[in-house]
């Protein structure tokens, strides 16, 4: 029930910045939301690959980060959300002794770095599938995960599940901000992408028994970037059942192989 009180407090504030369907009934107390029904049609080679696909959209959703900053919720119904806790269970757990010295020194930092006291609304789900398009406007859905957390982590949530590189990424998050970010926000955005994807590989880790047998050994490829992408393709595809501890395993092998990568500007 608090949860729900706490995204239906969000969804309503949402709607007034019309960054997510119209909202025709909402039921703090018994779950029920009701929105307008959005025909999308995103194109599957939006995912990844935003960057390079559609300028109008990126500006859209650039926007509604920008609004999402702004939103104004009853305070008393929101609370901190961030994947920070879900980091420190994963760390705290004997299975982190199983992975290589450097992922296990990765995590590690996450937990430690210094990201600044200012707060904002996260949405902190945002990847394709939480998004509508009608060819003409965009709208962002499922907002049971929001909530105060660290400033911009949408904007690397959002690169990351573009699967962008560090440059691309960089080259984003100054579109989104209107100018050059200082060295002290790119040190500091640099780092949220990591915590985001680090904390991503160790959800999917997780979920499995560390002698499982490796069931896609083409992911083991060198390239970070392609990995994540093609298993991202799979995932928009629906070709991986994420009920499948195997399918999780190679997700989050996947997602701790692009944090080593991001990792490499975030020192």
């Amino acid at each position: 029930p608090k949860g729900i009180a706490q995204e239906v407090a969000i969804l309503h504030e949402a709607n007034k910045a019309k960054i997510c369907p119209e909202i025709l009934y909402a039921n703090a107390e018994t779950g029920l939301i009701i929105m307008e029904k959005i025909d999308s049609i995103i194109p599957a080679e939006f995912c990844p690959g935003l960057i390079a696909g559609s300028d109008e959209f990126m500006e859209q959703i650039l926007g509604h980060l920008r609004k999402m900053q702004t939103l104004k919720p009853d305070d008393r119904q929101v609370t901190q959300r961030n994947d920070l806790h879900h980091l420190q269970k994963f760390v705290d757990s004997g299975t982190l002794s199983s992975l290589p010295e450097a992922t296990q020194k990765m995590l590690k930092n996450c937990l430690s770095w210094p990201l600044g006291s200012e707060q904002s609304l996260n949405h902190n789900d945002l990847h394709m599938r939480n998004m509508l398009y009608d060819g003409k406007k965009l709208f962002i859905i499922d907002w049971e995960c929001a909530g105060y957390g660290p400033k911009d982590y949408d904007v690397a949530n959002f690169c990351n599940d573009q699967v962008m590189t560090i440059e691309a990424g960089l080259a984003c998050y100054a579109r989104y901000l209107l100018r050059q970010p200082t060295a002290e926000e790119t040190l500091r955005f640099s780092r949220l992408r990591v915590i985001h994807a680090a904390t991503n590989g160790a959800h999917g880790f997780s979920h499995y028994t560390p002698d499982a047998k490796n069931p896609v050994a083409h992911l083991q490829r060198a390239s970070p970037i392609e990995t994540v992408r093609n298993m991202f393709f799979s995932l928009d595809r629906q070709k991986i059942d994420l009920r499948d501890k195997n399918a999780l395993q190679a997700c989050g092998q996947a997602w701790l192989s692009y944090a080593l990568y991001l990792n490499s500007t975030s020192n």
